[in-house]
């Protein structure tokens, strides 16, 4: 329906798009309302803190269109970035 802020202003909405990570929005800031069963499964808590994921984004000065819009690499190897 829409966004309220801080400040208790409220702004309505036919589509709201969140910019935190999926289980964030999904599990806190919608507080698990709205969710199906497989959601609900993909956004339990892990049972280990490392698993985690890195998200990356480039801009690059280059004709992309008939590029993949994403790519995910899963490692078979712990990649170790900024000592974690």
């Amino acid at each position: 329906m829409g966004i309220k802020l801080a400040d208790d202003t409220e702004h309505r909405a036919d589509i709201i798009i969140s910019n935190a990570d999926g289980r964030k929005t999904i599990m806190e800031m919608l507080e698990g309302k709205y969710l199906d069963e497989k959601t609900r499964l993909y956004c339990k808590e892990p049972a280990d803190e490392t698993n985690w994921g890195v998200h990356v984004f480039l801009g690059v000065n280059r004709e992309l269109s008939q590029e993949p819009s994403s790519l995910i690499m899963l490692f078979d190897e712990p990649v170790t970035i900024a000592n974690h």
